[in-house]
């Protein structure tokens, strides 16, 4: 490392093995670093610190689900290879994703309900509802709100609330009613 504490970039020359060694070192270092850190904390702080990283690690875990699921259920409505019961299994993935996300954040009941279509009959109304339920979720995994949670916007706070909601009841409704959805309607 250098006088500045930032790691020297080393020659192209230098094997493999050294520069995954000394990667392995730096990251070492770092991690000790943080176990001294906790060194000074109370053990209910440690606690509490766990908590939280393992809290964040959920969080992402399920933002992450939404958002793969979701899109791979887009894409099979436009190839046209979504069947009744991908439907019904990837809307209720998206479903469970989602209500762990609305316990996960801390801001209340500011959701506002929405006027949502949860009732399909033909194969043209399930392929738009899935459309919609991927586009609810792009606007709430780019909401602002999950950029900074330092600042807190209550209108972005409540958009993101809401689009979760609406997540939630599309996704309920689509797993509900998959089984009827049939290719060639």
């Amino acid at each position: 490392m250098g006088p500045s504490g930032k790691i020297k970039i080393l020659s192209t020359a230098a094997s493999p093995g050294l520069l995954i060694s000394l990667i392995l070192a730096v990251l070492g270092q770092a991690e000790l670093a943080r176990v001294r850190g906790q060194a000074n904390q109370s053990p209910t702080q440690v606690e509490k610190n766990r908590e939280k990283a393992y809290l964040r690690m959920q969080f992402a875990r399920h933002f992450r689900a939404v958002q793969i699921v979701s899109q791979g259920l887009v894409k099979a409505v436009e190839e046209g290879t979504l069947t009744g019961s991908r439907l019904v299994a990837e809307s209720r993935e998206v479903n469970k994703s989602a209500r762990a996300l609305r316990t996960m954040i801390a801001l209340g009941e500011l959701a506002q309900e929405e006027e949502l279509k949860v009732s399909f009959s033909s194969r043209q109304e399930f392929d738009e509802a899935v459309r919609n339920l991927g586009e609810l979720v792009r606007k709430f995994a780019r909401n602002p709100s999950h950029q900074n949670s330092r600042i807190l916007n209550t209108d972005q706070a409540t958009a993101a609330q809401t689009d979760l909601l609406s997540i939630i009841r599309l996704s309920k409704a689509l797993s509900q009613q998959g089984k009827s959805y049939r290719r060639g309607d």
